[in-house]
């Protein structure tokens, strides 16, 4: 006789790094013969991106783009000069483990950024980038769901979990060029950009995913007329992405970051300055997960021989959660003596996000700051730039949020509006968008490895062919049939019972196996 044991794989995602790291930033910058001389420094837009990444083995090494550009005016004129410099850092961190599957984030942000004026040729420029780190792996464990011979009787809970995850990602590089047209004034300088995936979509095929969507560019720039001109465009991307084993059966998402954007004004046929070349990398993510139902083994015994076992509490995902919401974030600017006329625009961006899961109320909080420069022109004339911060809170809300979650989500700016009020302050909109996944775990424990000793029998009266029991209300058959080496199925159907914890005090015939 053999006790057969039938084994599958559970998945769950597992943390294997959450850090950060810091790069301080350094520039001692002179200005070329063919810049004016510095009157007062305007502004300093700094803009970290993550470039490029990998992991090897068990170390992630990383590429810090981070592009710096400072406005300023001379003191012959009201013109914005802008000054563009981009420095390039290689980082890397131990994974303290080789990973078969990771999943990397690294979510830059700028600590804080000075520049000062040493003469008017010479710029000092000092500050720090910080960079959230998480990477996952998929963990997979062996369970028992099911065992023959012998005589052995199983206990099982029924889950839902991953039958199977699968995780792709592709770095797509978009390139394009577009006309200011006849209304808007040649470029000088362009004074800042940022860039955002406003929206994606899917489309499965076999072995295949098909990810679209539109990438946004805000683009300020400056002109001959000393004033500060805007250009908005937009650039779609398709890309057809090889995941192998995908198809209709999978619940899917996409994730889309920014990894690079490049902007660059070139003369059009008449010599005028009035077309911009624009390169953007993205990097696709695509997740994709099918679910299926387990009955984990809890339990076990044998109506004929005695056992033993391994148990273990193990984890396992359940259906993960895609967050695609949207909300906005107030913000005024109060430009004392300078009266706004005109507004250009705003600058945003999105810092010291961090996310919870509330398990009570079933909620993904979100808490974060929001930058905002506010680019204006006062009534004489003058260009100024304008910082204001705000703290925010969003609730998400959340089928199921427990205490264990790894939580992938990101907070982008998509757009903003703004209104001149009487009293001269500038109220602005941001439109800010959250986007990613939410992973939830549970727990069970459950029975990893089942030995049947069959040298060691169960005693049982053979002049006995069934006994008389009687039960308390709230008592389960299962832990009476595993007393006495019956069945519990037995005991039900004998009694004419459907429900295997016992509900009034009553007499159960129990058959002796």
């Amino acid at each position: 006789m053999e006790l057969k044991i039938n084994r599958e794989e559970l998945c769950s995602s597992e943390v294997i790094l959450k850090t950060r790291q810091e790069q301080s930033v350094e520039l001692d910058y002179v200005l070329p013969d063919y810049y004016p001389e510095i009157f007062k420094i305007q502004k300093c837009f700094t803009s970290p991106r993550i470039a490029s990444y990998s992991v090897s083995g068990s170390k992630l090494t990383y590429e810090l783009c981070v592009n710096i550009k400072i406005a300023y005016h001379d003191d012959k004129s009201c013109a914005v000069h802008v000054v563009d410099q981009k420095m390039m850092f290689t980082k890397s961190v131990e994974l303290g483990k080789t990973c078969a599957n990771p999943k990397v984030i690294i979510t830059p942000s700028v600590d804080y950024m000075n520049c000062r004026a040493v003469n008017s040729r010479r710029l000092d420029i000092r500050g720090a980038v910080s960079m959230d780190i998480c990477v996952t792996d998929d963990c997979k464990k062996e369970v028992i769901c099911d065992a023959y011979g012998m005589d052995i009787e199983l206990h099982k809970k029924p889950i839902t979990y991953p039958v199977n995850k699968l995780y792709a990602e592709k770095q797509v590089t978009i390139t394009d060029d577009f006309e200011l047209g006849i209304s808007k004034p040649a470029i000088n300088d362009i004074l800042c950009f940022d860039a955002c995936v406003s929206s994606t979509d899917k489309k499965i095929i076999a072995n295949k995913m098909v990810a679209k969507g539109e990438v946004c560019i805000n683009m300020f720039y400056t002109c001959e007329s000393d004033k500060i001109e805007t250009l908005s465009f937009t650039l779609p991307f398709s890309q057809i992405i090889d995941i192998e084993g995908i198809d209709d059966r999978f619940d899917c998402n996409i994730d889309a970051d920014i990894m690079n954007c490049e902007i660059t004004p070139r003369s059009d046929g008449d010599g005028n300055t009035k077309v911009v070349d624009c390169s953007v990398s993205i990097m696709v993510k695509c997740h994709a997960c099918r679910m299926g139902t387990l009955e984990l083994v809890c339990d076990e015994y044998s109506t004929s021989f005695g056992t033993t076992d391994q148990r273990e509490t193990i984890h396992y995902d359940t259906m993960p959660q895609w967050i695609n919401s949207s909300f906005s974030v107030g913000c005024s600017f109060d430009t004392g003596e300078d009266k706004v006329e005109r507004v250009y625009g705003v600058m945003t961006n999105v810092k010291n996000c961090h996310f919870t899961a509330d398990a009570e109320k079933n909620e993904l909080i979100a808490d974060g700051t929001i930058c905002c420069t506010l680019i204006a022109c006062t009534e004489d004339g003058q260009n100024i730039f304008a910082d204001k911060e705000e703290n925010f809170t969003y609730s998400i809300s959340l089928e199921n949020a427990p205490d264990d979650c790894y939580i992938s989500v990101n907070i982008v700016s998509t757009s903003c509006s703004y209104n001149i009020l009487s009293d001269g302050t500038v109220d602005a909109k941001i439109e800010l968008k959250a986007c990613g996944s939410v992973w939830c775990s549970k727990e069970s424990e459950c029975i990893t490895d089942i030995f049947a000793d069959e040298e060691n029998p169960i005693q049982k009266d053979e002049n006995c062919a069934l006994k008389l029991y009687f039960s308390e209300s709230g008592e389960n058959l299962w832990d009476i049939a595993k007393r006495y080496h019956s069945s519990a199925k037995l005991i039900m159907d004998e009694n004419d019972i459907e429900d295997e914890v016992i509900s009034n005090d009553m007499m159960l015939i129990i058959p002796i196996m």
